[in-house]
């Protein structure tokens, strides 16, 4: 089941981003116009981007989404996307059953100084979402790489920058698909199913898969954590101008000159350790880390490795540890709730912070079960006071779920920075640099 669970949710997060564009939303129309309907070419605002379709109404949207993502891998790469006047950057859609199976193919014409650059977008509704957004991603890139060549070897030979560096970049970019894929990088990385770093930079153009776009959205998430990314990609987008991408050894130098490419894999597996550690509260919401907090203090009979007296309920909670207090099976239990609450991630959110403490307080109590007559009097003398703290823990968890539920309906269409961009651009501002000048 986890493989499709991970699956249907990077899709949904992705398709978050394309709905805008109505390219492959659900909400869709699904009328397929006939074949033979003449297509129409439409100009976004700036005129930099042309869209030809056979369906106006349907796919006009993406032109905004085109725009949208210009500013970004502007703001990202700190300099403007090259758009000669009158060479608009081309998305072509076709549909019916005259237009084949469904693919994205990547074009640049010839004679163009590299900037005729087109993705065509056969039966687009069934393609995978990242294929679409890592498709106008790569053909955006590829303008940046042409602008790097030689105008004859621009015009004869127009480049691409390595799938790895569009395919990341391109997961990084909106918030929902990078959290998604952040996610699915930390649980690979901690089944040891991370693939090597060189097998990530050697992808070829159009094989970043389901499997692979994790790791590049978390590598390129990394990479834009140096203070000086907008020079490193510089030098990546001008090695590529050159049909030399770069390869670990070469990636490694230009990061930091000291550093050899089995620094750079060490670096780039403490990143991914770091994941777990660190990137897991960014990416989950309030709601889920009560969720898991509520979990994490919840043993159902499958998780309880002893037995237990014929009447005590399933599934087990503090409080029913509390009122068991001074049996023998309560202290074990009561250790494993400690432990698993350990393991869930709660960031700097004071309010959980606090009430996670309250709990480790009364856990760490019923862990230190003494079994002597006086021992056994104070257990039945503190029970009172630990269930009254357990119900204002209770009633404060209650009350949390209830406003991050609010706050989530309010905000379910926000899609500005988060607190992965946030780290991005603090670390950007605030580490020293380690990039040479």
């Amino acid at each position: 089941m986890a493989p499709s669970r991970w699956s249907w949710i990077r899709r949904r997060a992705v398709e978050t981003v394309l709905a805008a564009a109505a390219l492959g939303s659900p909400a869709a129309p699904t009328s397929t116009p006939p074949a033979t309907a003449s297509s129409e070419v439409l100009f976004s605002a700036s005129r930099r981007f042309a869209l030809r379709t056979p369906d106006r109404a349907r796919d006009t949207p993406l032109l905004a989404l085109l725009e949208d993502l210009a500013r970004r891998i502007e703001e990202t790469l700190a300099e403007p996307l090259p758009s000669p006047p009158g060479r608009p950057w081309l998305v072509i859609v076709e549909r019916g059953p005259e237009a084949g199976p469904p693919r994205a193919i990547r074009e640049a014409d010839l004679d163009t100084r590299g900037m005729g650059r087109t993705l065509r977008l056969v039966q687009p509704e069934e393609l995978p979402p990242s294929v679409i957004l890592v498709g106008i991603v790569a053909g955006m890139t590829g303008r940046h790489v042409s602008k790097r060549q030689a105008p004859d070897d621009a015009n004869s030979t127009p480049r691409w920058a390595p799938e790895w560096f569009a395919a990341g970049l391109a997961g990084t970019l909106y918030p929902a698909p990078r959290q998604a894929w952040l996610r699915h990088a930390a649980a690979e990385w901690a089944a040891a199913r991370d693939p090597p770093l060189d097998t990530l930079l050697a992808i070829e153009m159009g094989r970043a898969d389901e499997h692979s776009l994790p790791f590049l959205t978390a590598f390129m998430a990394w990479l834009r954590r140096f203070p000086n990314f907008p020079k490193l990609a510089d030098r990546i987008l001008r090695s590529a101008a050159t049909g030399t991408p770069m390869g670990p050894a070469e990636l490694a130098t230009a990061i930091n000159p000291a550093w050899s490419a089995r620094d750079l894999a060490q670096m780039w597996d403490l990143a991914l350790a770091g994941l777990r550690r660190i990137e897991a509260p960014w990416a989950e919401p309030r709601e889920r880390r009560i969720a898991r907090l509520r979990e994490a203090i919840t043993l159902s009979r499958g998780e309880i490795p002893l037995a237990l007296p014929p009447d005590t309920p399933v599934p087990l909670h503090p409080r029913d540890l509390v009122r068991a207090d001074g049996a023998a099976w309560v202290p074990p239990l009561a250790a494993q709730m400690h432990s698993a609450m350990n393991r869930v991630p709660l960031g700097n959110d004071p309010d959980l912070l606090e009430i996670a403490a309250d709990l480790r307080s009364v856990l760490a109590a019923l862990i230190q079960a003494e079994t002597s007559p006086l021992a056994r009097l104070a257990h039945r003398l503190r029970r009172g006071p630990m269930l009254r703290r357990l119900d204002l823990v209770e009633r404060r968890l209650d009350d949390l779920e209830a406003i991050a539920a609010a706050e989530a309906t309010g905000d379910a269409s926000r899609t500005g920075d988060d607190e992965v961009e946030a780290l991005i651009r603090r670390d950007a501002a605030l580490f020293d640099s380690v990039l040479p000048p």
